[in-house]
């Protein structure tokens, strides 16, 4: 069955996550933009047996060289230009198994979207499958700037 949430102009995708979780079963695939591709966003679906198909957020720097160097998720001590995930293992040229570390943030807020409480009993650490893609298909992709 496939379920589509709308959301009234000029709303972003992070107000509508609870309704977007909310209508989630266990063995749901969601996919989404990129608002959703955050470590809590996967933390919370990983809960209840569900998946996710995102596309990783802009900022976020993925290497798909095996054993790539990564940096802390410690906001003083993280090196530019590095990714944050920690290698694991590959999957495939370009499909790797990352671990993903819990945010740390000073002082420690969550998203707007979650409670402390729900924030605070998050894994620290969430083994994600990340895989680089290229469409080859004119107009199927977002220009680079």
């Amino acid at each position: 069955m496939r379920e589509v949430l709308a959301a009234p102009w000029h709303t972003h995708a992070r107000a509508q996550v609870a309704a977007v979780h909310a209508a989630l079963r266990p063995g749901d695939v969601l996919v989404g933009d990129r608002a959703f591709c955050s470590f809590a966003h996967l933390a919370l679906l990983r809960q209840p047996a569900l998946h996710a198909v995102l596309r990783v957020h802009q900022k976020q720097i993925v290497d798909v060289t095996p054993a790539h160097p990564h940096t802390t998720p410690k906001a003083r001590a993280a090196q530019k230009g590095l990714p944050r995930s920690r290698w694991l293992r590959p999957l495939g040229v370009t499909d790797q198994l990352v671990a993903w570390v819990k945010p740390v943030r000073l002082p420690v807020h969550p998203p707007a979207w979650l409670t402390p409480e729900l924030f605070a009993a998050l894994p620290e650490t969430l083994g994600v499958r990340e895989l680089r893609y290229r469409v080859a298909q004119a107009g199927f992709r977002t220009p680079k700037r």
